[in-house]
């Protein structure tokens, strides 16, 4: 869909549910580098006549390898948040809007043979998701994923297991439990996870695993 088409559609469709109080978000782009460039077109297209609230992304990266969703930094290297961070500051930055975060994981699609290792995605959750929960402009995030079949990707990124119960990761997730360094695998029981940014999913998470949630 090009940036021209995707504002008509949203000018005839969506547009007319934010009358009713319903906050749009953006379109989630490309995890590609263009996708930046397809929102700003986008935008430019709807000529001030579509309401976004907030911008949408998504986000698979490894942390030994080039990240398809970097911006700016275009290799990724070592378990840190930084090309994670950078790429959230430069979408705030060129659209001024809060961010939610439909999709992020541990995931290498140069090298499918070269997955993030357990250990791998317990450093990177708790780091991508520490950033995010001190981060003054990302309302909602959701580590994909809260299923028992990863749709191709990585299966220990998996917030559950076989059998639909929740995991050790699912714990680090929800913030039962905060992951030690190094070890695959959570640690220390802590008080909670952080309510403003993990509740929407966790509705969904819940529903799947029976859990009532207030």
């Amino acid at each position: 869909m090009t940036p021209v088409e995707g504002a008509q559609m949203w000018q005839t469709y969506l547009e007319p549910l934010r009358a009713q109080g319903v906050l749009l978000g953006s379109p989630a782009p490309s995890s590609a580098p263009a996708g930046l460039t397809w929102i700003q077109d986008f935008l430019t297209a709807c000529n001030g006549g579509c309401t976004v609230d907030f911008i949408a992304l998504r986000m698979f990266t490894h942390p030994n390898h080039e990240s398809r969703l970097t911006v700016i930094v275009t290799d990724y290297y070592d378990v840190n948040a930084t090309a994670f961070q950078e790429y959230l500051e430069n979408f705030y930055n060129t659209f001024q809007r809060p961010l939610w975060i439909t999709e992020w994981a541990c995931e290498n699609y140069n090298n499918v043979n070269a997955q993030c290792s357990p250990d791998d995605i317990v450093s990177f959750m708790n780091q991508t998701k520490g950033f995010m929960d001190s981060s003054s402009f990302v309302e909602r995030y959701a580590w994909f994923g809260a299923m028992e079949n990863m749709q191709g990707v990585n299966p220990d990124d998996a917030l559950m297991d076989s059998s639909g119960k929740i995991n050790a990761l699912g714990e680090q997730y929800i913030g039962t439990q905060i992951a030690s360094n190094g070890s695959g695998s959570p640690g220390v029981t802590v008080s909670g996870g952080h309510s403003r940014t993990i509740s929407w999913t966790m509705t969904a998470f819940a529903a799947l695993l029976g859990i009532a949630v207030s």
